[in-house]
């Protein structure tokens, strides 16, 4: 049973060392079984990063914690995308949650994703905007916050742009390249519809 044991130990250091760019002591598997399909798998923190059981972390996916990221068992992080928990931000992703290539999420307060919740390619979800000023110099580093909440079993089309304040409730579908900010009661289908004009090029060059 120890020589089992030390076995396992000894796998779950080298899987660690394998698949992750940068790690640090304050990061948690509940499992140490983590799905790679490349050492290029970049997690850094300085606050707290826990992974549930045969979560898939693709090749060039990055997770950033400056306060909490919390992946739940059974998701996949595609591709490219990039999960950044800054300042005082909480990132919670529930169980068997999907993200397809070159998302980002980025939390400076909250954001939660429900459990079963598909996300397609090139989405971003942030909690924060800018302030703007009409003149003078600009408060860059000055943000405003509020969270965002996706519920369980949601569908979010590729190229979706969801902004600081959102609640959608469980079941929707979210058509691709929207930008939703606001509440979506569940069970709803959203689609924004865009007029096309297209006109002659007038004039001699």
């Amino acid at each position: 049973m120890e020589r089992v044991k030390l076995a396992f130990v000894a796998a779950r250091s080298l899987m660690e060392l394998t698949i992750l760019k940068v790690v640090h002591h304050n990061l948690y598997f509940k499992n140490p079984i983590i799905k790679s399909t490349s050492s290029r798998v970049r997690l850094v923190k300085s606050g707290r990063i826990s992974i549930g059981k045969k979560v898939r972390l693709n090749e060039g996916c990055e997770i950033k914690s400056s306060n909490c990221v919390e992946i739940g068992s059974g998701s996949e992080i595609g591709k490219g995308t990039a999960i950044i928990s800054t300042r005082t931000g909480v990132i919670k992703i529930e169980d068997n949650v999907f993200f397809n290539r070159n998302c980002t999420v980025v939390s400076c307060e909250s954001i939660s994703i429900g459990a079963g919740t598909a996300i397609g390619y090139n989405v971003i979800i942030l909690d924060h905007d800018h302030y703007f000023v009409p003149e003078g110099e600009q408060p860059w580093n000055e943000i405003k916050t509020s969270p965002v909440v996706i519920g369980k079993n949601v569908w979010i089309g590729a190229n979706t742009t969801i902004l600081a304040g959102t609640h959608i409730g469980d079941n929707c579908v979210i058509a691709a390249g929207s930008v939703i900010k606001g509440d979506i009661e569940k069970s709803k289908l959203v689609i924004q519809k865009r007029s096309t004009e297209i006109r002659t090029i007038e004039g001699k060059r």
